[in-house]
């Protein structure tokens, strides 16, 4: 998974939102960290980043409440230098322009990914998503018109002649896999359409269903577009379809105000919804669906006496709701955010970026949490700096491995890889960005 993976500033979706002249989409990262505490009022307004580290609450917690504690709050897994002699990973690392072999400890470049074109610059756009089992790598040209898909396991052995390429004819941007036959991609929008057409693509056959979000009842219409490319589900366009294309998420105007909506479940076959989740329409999301389409997990408003917070919720294709996380029994004020959330191809596990304090000294985390338990597990790794949107954790095909690239915007940072199931962190590679874990060559499994 790559790239803008996270949830953006009140501040800036209202100045996105105010910006009435729309130009051609710029491909700039954003900061996307969410503070975890929203104080509805009649105005959509900005709030500040805090300069201090948070007040935790002495009052008694709910089982829930106090789990979350104890993860945020926990030693953290120590992260080692390196990968140490004996470790095995069945799986090497795609970074930019790279790939790297852990266990051989080589680094070696795929020539054509820096090819430029002269008075132009870069042939290709500097995006490239591995499909979930790892056997896939697609990117596009610097045109936005030309979709490539190649095997991973002979990307060091060719030179590019073998892929297939779509032509497109027109302009469109990848966003992620949804599953190893299904990418999801933005076209055009246009005068006729509410926001950017959800597009899921087969890349292998150049099949393809459109969604539109003006084809829902109620959709919230706020264009977003501007200066910088942002819609609402922030990695996914104005609607999310699950991978199996019998539910969706959509934007819903509330009926309570004109600054919140409800994150609707909808059910596309009966065409009626399933469950409504109050949020901020001010606010952008991202949506994060199971492979199979049984669950999706995204952000939504719980209610604390007077107060709406964000809070990580799960809810099953049938709208079932389940309270994931329980942040606002556990601040009493607003000084954490949360950003750079990916959840495991297997659907267990949900990591994100945590952070509190200001940019000069923000204790910073990252917190992984098992969905597949009754109460609340899981544990912290702790990273040198905020991502700040740089690029989101990239998950091994087989969910038990997570790349995390830590770097202030712009900048490339440091790579640590997790290894679930032991609880352990390796710090293998400094100014690199981590893209997605790809295949060995036939011969080195």
């Amino acid at each position: 998974m790559n790239k803008r993976t996270g949830l953006v500033l009140t501040i800036l979706t209202t100045i996105l939102a105010a910006c009435t002249v729309q130009v051609a989409p710029a491909f700039t990262e954003t900061p996307t960290a969410l503070p975890l505490t929203t104080t509805p009022t009649t105005q959509p307004s900005g709030t500040a980043r805090p300069t201090a580290v948070p007040t935790v609450t002495s009052t008694p917690l709910s089982p829930d409440a106090q789990a979350l504690k104890d993860i945020v709050f926990s030693d953290c897994i120590p992260v080692e230098e390196g990968l140490p002699e004996g470790v095995e990973i069945p799986w090497n690392l795609l970074i930019s322009g790279y790939v790297l072999d852990l266990e051989k400890g080589t680094k070696e470049e795929v020539p054509y990914f820096t090819e430029q074109i002269p008075g132009v610059g870069w042939k290709y756009s500097n995006e490239y998503f591995v499909s979930p089992d790892g056997e896939w790598l697609v990117y596009r040209d610097t045109d936005h018109e030309n979709l490539y898909i190649e095997e991973t396991k002979t990307l060091l052995l060719n030179d590019g002649t073998d892929r297939i390429e779509l032509d497109k004819g027109h302009w469109f941007r990848i966003e992620r896999w949804m599953d190893n036959q299904t990418l999801l991609v933005l076209y055009p929008k246009n005068k006729n359409t509410a926001g950017y057409p959800t597009v899921y693509l087969n890349p292998f056959t150049g099949e393809e269903h459109i969604f539109l979000l003006e084809d829902m009842p109620n959709y919230l219409d706020i264009l977003f577009g501007g200066v910088v490319f942002v819609t609402h589900y922030l990695n996914s366009g104005e609607l999310v379809p699950d991978p199996t294309m019998k539910r969706l998420i959509y934007p819903e105007w509330s009926s309570d105000s004109d600054i919140y909506i409800t994150n609707t479940l909808w059910d596309i076959e009966n065409e009626k919804p399933l469950a409504r989740l109050k949020f901020s329409s001010w606010t952008v999301n991202d949506p994060l669906w199971a492979q199979d389409g049984s669950d999706v997990v995204l952000f939504s408003f719980a209610q604390y006496q007077e107060e709406w917070k964000h809070e990580w919720f799960l809810v099953t294709a049938d709208g079932d709701v389940r309270q994931i996380t329980y942040f606002g029994e556990v601040w009493q004020d607003n000084y954490c955010y949360i950003d750079n959330a990916s959840r495991s191809w297997d659907g267990r596990y949900l990591v994100f970026e945590y952070s509190c304090g200001d940019l000069e000294e923000r204790i910073v985390k990252y917190l992984l949490l098992d969905l597949s338990t009754e109460t609340l597990e899981g544990f912290c790794v702790s990273v040198q700096n905020p991502s700040l949107g740089f690029t989101g954790p990239a998950w091994s095909p087989d969910s038990k491995y997570l790349a995390i690239s830590s770097g202030q915007t712009f900048t490339v940072g440091d790579i640590v890889v997790v290894d679930l199931e032991n609880q352990a962190a390796y710090l293998i590679g400094q100014d690199m960005i981590g893209i997605g874990w790809i295949e060995k060559p036939e011969g080195e499994k």
